[in-house]
């Protein structure tokens, strides 16, 4: 395998798609990550198609793409979280603004 090799150009593609997710996450977007899936089914098919040599020469590139995949998982709850403390907050405001208009 070589640099150019098509394969690796792909896992390189993937982990920058990653990074890009996380950021836009982090910046309040909300990431459309479907497209990915059949993405990395396919390279995962791929990659256990290749010789064992071809896909050691991957296992440097796989890692960092785990590593991408661990920080979005991060980045992903640590916006459930927000969003789950937000809409407590806001339950609490609507259980207050009911017990008022009760009264």
């Amino acid at each position: 395998m070589t640099a150019k090799d098509p394969l690796h150009d792909e896992i390189q593609a993937l982990t920058g798609r990653l990074a890009h997710a996380r950021d836009g996450l982090e910046k309040g977007a909300v990431p459309d990550l479907a497209p990915l899936e059949p993405l990395i089914a396919r390279l995962c098919h791929e990659i256990r198609a290749c010789p064992p040599d071809t896909a050691r020469e991957l296992k440097t590139s796989l890692l960092t793409v785990i590593e991408e995949l661990d920080c979005l998982e991060a980045a992903l709850k640590s916006g459930l979280d927000e969003v789950k403390g937000k809409i407590g907050e806001a339950a609490e405001r609507r259980r207050a603004a009911s017990a008022y208009a009760r009264r």
